[in-house]
């Protein structure tokens, strides 16, 4: 179904952690491994649309925020190499932090009311449980890290606090995401699996 493609492409996303250093081409191989995360996560979902009307969508929304990222690790990278000035990138990130912080929160979001979906479908409380409890956390999460990035004099003592609770949401969205690859197995998949058996039963 893809879930285990989902898993490895959101574990790749964990790299997003430029806001801990100040060093441009570090910030620039987060966010290019960032985008690698993302381009698995989308190939996975891919595979998960054909059984979830949700994921569909989940797709456009995980797709624009892959075009964000990529933008934002090339003007990184611009400015890594010269290319553009301290102040052109700070300007130009102004504008897509806001639309990345959006994105991220609508893209979890719609992936995990899939998950929520299918999970109560297949008869799994335990993934239906876990889903909506990433919601819960990675709306709020979403909201505090465009706070903290915007201007305010207390946001640069937040940092060590921003880090710790991105960890925290990103453990929790892990193991949904893991609960999901181990524990949902759609009637299809099912039914592949028997016809295989049989078909085994009869060479022996």
């Amino acid at each position: 179904m893809g879930f285990g493609l989902i898993f490895l492409g959101y574990i790749f996303t964990v790299f997003d952690m430029g806001f801990m250093v100040n060093e441009a081409l570090s910030v620039f191989v987060c966010k290019a491994v960032c985008c690698v995360g993302y381009g698995l996560l989308i190939f996975g979902l891919t595979r998960y649309a054909g059984y979830s009307e949700t994921a569909k969508r989940a797709i456009y929304a995980f797709s624009v925020l892959f075009l964000l990222y990529t933008a934002d690790a090339v003007i990184q990278g611009m400015w890594h190499f010269g290319a553009i000035g301290e102040q052109t990138m700070a300007g130009i990130l102004t504008w897509i932090f806001p639309l990345i912080a959006a994105f991220y929160a609508l893209s979890y979001v719609l992936l995990f009311l899939a998950l929520r979906r299918t999970a109560k479908e297949t008869d799994c409380p335990r993934v239906e449980k876990k889903a909506v409890r990433s919601i819960s956390v990675t709306v709020p999460y979403c909201i505090l890290n465009l706070a903290l990035s915007l201007p305010f004099a207390f946001a640069s003592y937040m940092t060590a606090i921003r880090y710790v609770i991105f960890l925290a949401v990103t453990a929790i969205n892990s193991i949904t995401l893991y609960s999901a690859y181990m524990w949902i197995c759609l009637d299809t998949d099912i039914e592949k699996e028997k016809a295989l058996m049989a078909k085994w039963r009869k060479k022996k």
